[in-house]
């Protein structure tokens, strides 16, 4: 008896001379493992080619704000956010993000195009997709909760710092976010659910600024620091969410999908002891 063995490898290349696309993928248990906030923008600082601005109005980056992110030298709001490859961000003036809170703690994998869209989009920034969880034939979910107050900050202010006229270091008063999330079967290999449920708080203050020692005199129109009384800024959000997910045919899929944020901050609150309450 005759017996022949034929054995083929095929090794993917290191360098890809047919196409310029450059894509990084951050999968769901990367997205867990990451010491980063529950923000896109602390975690596209860990894609390498992207330049990320996370100072725009971040609170040292603990509550999760819209962030402006580009790359190879474009303008600064270039990127573009997307959901199951939907736009879902502003597009004027070229920036693709806003202040929707992207859920990334809830996706099966987050999709960065570095190199930009190439020709299937209108401009050449870095895209980044999300793809949400849909549930799955098991039930299963997460529980989470951080929280951070005056306890946890620190203060630097010395003579030097004091000399260019700092007299109030950064900092916390309160600071929470939790959030609990499920899916599961509705009808087995059929269709799907899933469910999240998140509430955000930060109230913290504001250096340098102060009340009015005058406010409510009307013998009296200039401006009176009162240091006695600090100006604060405050965020809240709370965020519900539900995600319905149908295999109509083996090669064709169906979601719905539906969610509610409602934003409280700057003078459209009031301050109930630490936390934020709509007026």
């Amino acid at each position: 008896a005759v017996e022949e063995t034929v054995t083929v490898t095929g090794e993917t290349p290191i360098v890809d001379t047919q196409s310029v696309r450059r894509q990084a993928v951050l999968g769901s248990d990367i997205i867990a493992a990451l010491p980063a906030t529950r923000s896109y923008g602390a975690l596209l600082t860990a894609v390498p080619g992207l330049m990320v601005d996370n100072t725009v109005n971040q609170g040292a980056m603990t509550r999760p704000f819209m962030t402006f992110f580009t790359a190879n030298g474009g303008r600064a709001n270039e990127g573009r956010m997307m959901i199951d490859g939907l736009n879902v961000a502003a597009s004027f003036n070229g920036g693709g993000v806003s202040t929707f809170i992207y859920d990334t703690a809830n996706v099966e994998e987050m999709q960065v195009l570095v190199s930009g869209a190439l020709g299937e989009a209108e401009n050449g920034g870095p895209q980044v997709n999300l793809i949400p969880k849909s549930g799955g034939n098991v039930f299963k979910g997460t529980a989470f909760y951080s929280g951070a107050g005056k306890w946890s900050t620190g203060n630097n202010l010395n003579d030097e710092l004091r000399g260019f006229g700092l007299n109030q270091p950064a900092g916390i008063i309160s600071a929470w976010d939790t959030s609990i999330a499920g899916g599961g079967p509705i009808k087995r290999d059929r269709l799907w659910f899933f469910v999240n449920a998140r509430k955000y708080s930060q109230l913290n203050p504001i250096p340098g600024a102060f009340a009015n020692a005058n406010a409510g005199d009307p013998t009296k129109w200039l401006y009176a620091k009162d240091p006695g009384v600090e100006t604060r800024g405050a965020d809240s959000r709370a965020i519900v969410s539900v995600r319905l997910t149908s295999q109509v045919t083996p090669r064709n899929r169906v979601t719905f999908s539906h969610e509610y944020q409602h934003r409280c901050s700057g003078s459209s609150i009031t301050l109930d002891g630490d936390g934020c309450r709509t007026r």
